[in-house]
């Protein structure tokens, strides 16, 4: 697990010693099939003051049709600033209108390398990767480090109209705009693109680029044909990549090797985390 970010009203720095989860992994069990998951997203809502519509009418009903347990607890209806959970609120109850929100979404990362000595690294991620109690997890710690960078650059057009199962197409970069290295996110209209690997002359910074091997539909989005002329944009994303150092502690030196990468999208209208549309009174 990394956090590129956290929040302190979770009190999540006790979480890892309490719940050891730097050791058992983030991810949880399903019982019934024996899958795992990762937590459903978290939407936050909140006011500043109590609410005047906020009566103990209202109260009541949101107290007893939210599903509070473990997170969080009734008691919170009683605080200034007034912050509610609102993914736990029954669909069917009226809020006041939020002031603000925020939404915490909870993420895997792609795996880069096998590390030999430690396990191979399967589909299950970082839970049996914690499990072979190395030095390092996937939290950083004294073995391992990681590298931020920023896809935020990138805009063209569709040199050609693209059918919904297309692998490969050309963009007309625009000047001064050019794509960032591979791999990166893309978004023709409400379709979010992975670009693994590009056909660029001589690395131009402008000018046509060919998308040789994408992956369409990504992000819970679908893949959809798409006309001549649609803008190309990047998906502005944060990247956190894993380096881990697997040497033997007595040893003066050894090879870093990638780890794990994290690509968390940073757009407010990203098509994968849209707003939510509130029921309000």
């Amino acid at each position: 697990v990394a956090h590129l970010t956290s929040s302190g009203m979770k009190n999540e720095a006790g979480a890892w010693k309490e719940m050891k989860l730097d050791v058992m992994g983030y991810e949880f069990t399903d019982i019934g099939t024996g899958s795992q998951q990762l937590p459903e997203p978290e939407i936050m809502v909140g006011y500043e003051k109590q609410p005047d519509t906020m009566t103990q009418e209202k109260k009541n009903e949101i107290a007893l049709r939210t599903r509070w347990f473990p997170n969080y607890y009734p008691k919170r209806l009683l605080d200034t600033p007034l912050i509610l959970p609102y993914n736990k609120i029954h669909p069917d109850v009226k809020i006041p209108k939020p002031e603000w929100f925020y939404r915490i979404d909870f993420t895997q990362g792609e795996k880069m390398d096998t590390i030999l000595g430690v396990n191979e690294i399967t589909s299950m991620n970082h839970l049996l990767y914690a499990r072979a109690q190395k030095p390092s997890t996937e939290i950083i710690r004294r073995n391992n480090f990681a590298a931020v960078t920023l896809d935020w650059t990138g805009e063209g057009s569709l040199t050609q109209s693209i059918g919904k199962d297309d692998k490969t197409f050309k963009v007309l970069q625009k000047i001064g705009k050019p794509f960032p290295t591979v791999p990166f996110y893309v978004v023709i209209e409400k379709e979010i693109i992975l670009v693994s690997k590009t056909d660029r002359v001589d690395n131009a910074t402008e000018g046509e680029i060919t998308f040789t091997q994408v992956r369409r539909g990504r992000g819970d989005t679908e893949g959809v044909a798409h006309t001549k002329d649609k803008p190309v944009r990047v998906r502005r994303s944060v990247n956190q990549l894993h380096w881990i150092n697997d040497r033997p502690e007595q040893d003066a030196e050894g090879t870093a090797k990638k780890l794990t990468r994290f690509k968390v999208a940073l757009d407010a209208d990203d098509p994968q985390y849209p707003k939510p549309n509130f029921n309000t009174l």
